[in-house]
């Protein structure tokens, strides 16, 4: 059978395009066998992050205001929430109270609500301990005190997780650039939510980073996003002024470091 010239070069170019089909199809599968891709990437990161973010509690003064917090337990057995002070208390008040115990004239309520999803439950807590200069405060809880489940109308409640305090993460062990999580309920949302960022300033007083918080973040943690060891708890953000207005600049924030928290813990923990 003869065959011309442009049936050969069609079967020619068949072959090639089958064989470098089938070459990209083996490419491909050993890939995918041996990287991750990046949605095991995200399901990975998702995973740790989901950890984390159970002990992130909404807190709420006597006059409605609300900022966040965590729960932290205590070699006692005891659970407590460590919040920021200026979250629970007006300033003014703040600054003629007297570091470390809170004068018994302070009245309640003051509240926090665990969220599961769309679940949620609200407990009462205690301020114990207050530090203006370092704007933080820590707080009892009252177990017996918890709401029925929302949207269940049920006595169930929603286990306390204790945040990871335990590592090794100090301020002289955090580095510049490091990937931070800040969790929080800002502008008193009933959810939780998580900006991530960089570590842009770390030292014993101050931690600056650049994951995006606004008002209602302040007392929720700042997260090593390697580790999920808390490092500090949210404090302020930058202001700048335009036209006499002062408007938040979001992805500039500071921090406490954790050291001086986690002491005030140990001495807190003590009185039991």
């Amino acid at each position: 059978m003869k065959v011309n010239k442009l049936d050969l070069i069609f079967i020619v170019v068949q072959f090639f395009l089958v064989g470098f089909s089938l070459g990209l199809i083996g490419c491909t599968i050993w890939m995918s066998e041996t990287l991750p891709s990046i949605n095991d990437e995200a399901a990975a990161r998702y995973k740790r992050l989901e950890k984390i973010l159970y002990p992130v509690v909404k807190i709420e003064n006597a006059t409605g205001g609300t900022s966040s917090g965590f729960t932290v337990k205590m070699p006692s057995g005891v659970f407590y929430v460590v919040s920021s002070a200026h979250g629970l208390f007006d300033i003014r008040l703040l600054r003629s109270v007297l570091k470390r115990k809170i004068p018994p004239e302070i009245p309640p309520p003051f509240k926090m609500t665990v969220v599961r999803g769309e679940l949620s439950q609200t407990y009462a807590i205690s301020p114990i301990y207050i530090d203006p200069g370092n704007d933080f405060a820590i707080s009892t809880v009252d177990l017996s005190s918890t709401t029925p489940l929302s949207s269940r109308g049920t006595d169930t409640t929603l286990a306390l997780y204790s945040a990871n305090l335990q590592g090794k993460k100090t301020s002289a062990r955090i580095n510049f650039l490091d990937e931070v999580y800040v969790v929080g309920f800002p502008l008193g949302s009933d959810r939780r939510v998580a900006s991530l960022g960089i570590l842009s300033e770390a030292n014993e007083k101050s931690i600056g980073f650049t994951a995006p918080m606004i008002y209602g973040n302040s007392g929720g943690p700042i997260f090593d996003a390697a580790s999920g060891e808390v490092i500090g708890i949210a404090h302020k953000i930058a202001v700048t002024m335009v036209d006499g207005n002062i408007i938040p600049v979001t992805h500039i924030g500071f921090g406490i470091p954790i050291g001086v928290i986690k002491k005030a813990l140990r001495e807190v923990d003590s009185w039991n």
